[in-house]
């Protein structure tokens, strides 16, 4: 039976059925849980309970609880056991403390589970009779042959997990007329339940995720319904690798180049059997925001979606399979990881591949607006954008042009906020963006409150993360408890550029100036009452930031060619910026975890992992698609790379040494030692 829910905590969700315990479907009854409830009242209360407007009342919530949980589960699956009803009906009542109640209703499941045991004819559950309604609208018998057979191959070389109790969980689960699209998101999520048990069923929930994933790209692909094994797609990925590219190009969403590869050599290099090492976490990000698609229908496999990256990056050099070959072995190795603007559109009609932006807006309309525009084309191909606002005139200041004051820097960052979230960079991820304000800005104070959840909504920026760009001078005079000055950038040039002992210089020179009443808009607070404000703001609402101008410039290996204004939106990277250049962060990791042994870091697999890393990044700079001109100019220029380490923790794990122990301050020395100068040593070399 497959009739559609009725019920009334459930009005308007999606059809539901109930899945007996003999694999039989039924409409689902509301009214039997609140006699399930009823019941174990009255075995705790006495028969006397069941007349009391009290119980009624409770069993009424109840109910409504359970009913609440189920509503949202139809939203993701049209079935639920009855064997889990029964345990929302235990936790309900756990949770409302009615733990007598609980207790004499974990009796009766415990009494009916006997009676159902020793009854038992020892037929398989859920088999008998269950037809799987397939994609082209035919039905066909349950294959529990090839769900033995998937299982199986999940649970291939993992000591500790059970490959019977993932099939017996999901014949459970399984009903008449169920699609394939639930019988595989069934598959899934029976396994996905023994994580917390045994960490490596995370694996097999994995593999019982890409056995999905296979199924859909296939059918897709052959425009029939198509399954493949885990071992069979050994044998079929070389063939299915060639008609994806065709495919991908034919919907304009791949790089026509990439065809005019030898494809076989490249699908002869694929290793399937890496597809295996992804754990569920990793394989469902990939699913739900990476993987290539046509309307929803994922076509692109793992092991196709690392030589796809590589290609894209090898599309301009000379022996093209063969750099392809090396990119892809260290992609799928997970030895090395290129930033998610790389991984989403490399070797892709719009191959915009670098991670961050870093600008600064100039003073004026056009300035402002080019800047909020310049955010919505960089954002719109995945780019974390970091803004320096500091060049903006402040509240109060003059504006020649129309004889007018300005009304400072807060309503165009509230531009700059509702632009991010318009521009969700093409919907796999939100739009993000950092503002950063050197703390002499007139308008710091306002600034501070951007993030606040109360006060004027058009004065308040909720999306969008914003830091105070410090200069030590700042810092010298809250130690002292003097007074700090906030002035208008328009009437003390030079300051924005300058740090260290020149911006002391200049600064008490601007001081100075404003006492003798030289300067129009500026205004004089103790330094430490405006660090307090700060300190409590990034206490109450995790904003603004706090980042150092001097230390940043200090440390530049780019102080010949200008000044740093601003970090990026995650605060790792420090480049030069201008009105006419926007700087580039192109990035990628070192998996630290893989380069590990017992007998410490293996450095001659960093080198060749680093050697290899550095060409991939420089070929990003080439490339590229870059959506401003501004962009281009400074990362040709320039052309920075950002190497990185993950997996530090991991590797400490892997060497049996504690986070807070010597031996971990010994390999982040050594590691990031390595990983500098064997960086240093292929850019010396040039990346190519």
């Amino acid at each position: 039976m497959t009739e559609t829910l009725e019920a009334g905590a459930l009005t308007g969700a999606s059809p539901i059925v109930v899945i007996r315990r003999d694999g039989s479907g039924v409409p689902f009854d509301e009214s039997k849980i609140a006699v399930a409830i009823g019941k174990a009242f009255i075995a705790t209360e006495g028969a006397d309970a069941g007349a009391s407007q009290r119980v009624r009342s409770l069993v009424d919530r109840l109910t409504g609880q359970v009913c609440d949980v189920l509503a949202r589960r139809a939203a993701l699956m049209s079935s639920v056991h009855v064997e889990d009803i029964q345990d929302q009906v235990e936790l309900a009542l756990m949770r409302g403390e009615h733990h007598q109640v609980a207790r004499a209703y974990v009796l009766y499941r415990e009494e009916h589970t006997r009676r159902r045991a020793e009854s038992a004819t020892g037929a398989p559950t859920g088999r008998a009779g269950v037809h799987v309604r397939l994609a082209d609208g035919t039905t066909a018998p349950l294959d529990t042959a090839r769900l033995e057979l998937v299982v199986a191959e999940a649970c291939a070389g993992l000591a500790d997990v059970d490959p019977r109790v993932v099939l017996d969980e999901t014949l459970r689960a399984a009903y008449d007329g169920m699609t394939a699209d639930e019988l595989a998101l069934a598959l899934v999520m029976s396994a996905r339940t023994f994580v917390e048990t045994e960490p490596d069923y995370t694996y097999v929930t994995s593999r019982l995720l890409l056995d999905k994933l296979r199924g859909e790209a296939l059918t897709y692909l052959n425009g029939e319904p198509t399954v493949a094994s885990q071992g069979q797609m050994a044998e079929w990925y070389s063939g299915y690798f060639a008609a994806y590219v065709r495919r991908g190009i034919e919907l304009g969403m791949l790089d026509e180049r990439l065809a005019t590869f030898d494809l076989d050599r490249l699908g002869a290099a694929l290793l399937p059997e890496r597809d295996q090492a992804f754990t569920y976490l990793g394989m469902q990000t990939l699913y739900d925001r990476y993987f290539l698609h046509d309307d929803g229908t994922r076509y692109e496999l793992p092991q196709a979606f690392f030589l796809r990256v590589a290609m894209g990056l090898a599309v301009d050099e000379d022996d093209r399979e063969a750099r392809a070959i090396e990119f892809y072995e260290l992609l799928s190795s997970f030895d090395f990881m290129c930033s998610t603007p790389t991984l989403f559109n490399a070797g892709t009609t719009r191959p915009q591949l670098s991670s961050c932006f870093l600008t600064t807006v100039d003073d004026d309309l056009d300035g402002i607006f080019s800047g909020i525009r310049n955010n919505a084309l960089l954002a719109k191909f995945s780019g974390g954008l970091g803004n320096d606002w500091t060049p903006v005139r402040g509240i109060g200041a003059h504006i020649k042009g129309t004889n007018g004051l300005s009304s400072g820097v807060v309503p165009f960052l509230k531009i700059a906020n509702d632009t991010a979230v318009a521009v969700n960079q093409g919907g796999k991820r939100k739009g993000a963006v950092c503002a950063y304000l050197e703390t002499w800005h007139i308008d710091v104070e306002e600034f501070l409150d951007l993030r606040k959840n109360t006060g004027d909504e058009r004065r308040r920026t909720h999306d969008m993360n914003t830091a105070n760009w410090v200069p030590d001078l700042f810092l010298r005079r809250v130690e002292a408890d003097e007074t700090w000055t906030l002035f208008s950038p328009d009437e003390v040039p030079g300051l924005h550029d300058a740090y260290g002992a020149e911006f002391a210089e200049l600064y008490e020179g601007y001081e100075a100036a404003a006492e003798r009443g030289e300067i129009r808009v500026f205004r004089q607070l103790r330094a430490v009452d405006l660090w307090r404000r700060m300190l409590t703001m990034l206490f109450e609402t995790g904003h603004p930031w706090i980042t150092f101008k001097d230390a940043c410039n200090l440390r530049s290996p780019q102080q010949h060619s200008g000044v740093v204004h601003s970090s990026n939106l995650c605060t790792e990277i420090t480049l030069n910026t201008t009105t006419d250049e926007t700087a580039v962060c192109n990035l990628g990791s070192v998996n630290l975890a893989r380069h590990v042994t017992a007998d410490g870091v293996d450095l001659g697999r960093l080198e060749r992992t680093v050697t290899t890393a550095v060409r991939m990044l420089d070929n990003v700079i080439d490339v590229n698609m870059y959506t401003i001109p501004e962009a281009r100019r400074s990362n040709m220029r320039h052309r920075p790379v950002g190497l990185g380490v993950m997996g530090f923790q991991d590797a400490l794990f892997a060497l049996r040494a504690p986070y807070a122990s010597e031996r971990a301050v010994e390999l982040a020395d050594e590691s990031m030692e390595a990983v500098s100068y064997f960086d240093l040593k292929k850019s010396q070399r040039g990346g190519r």
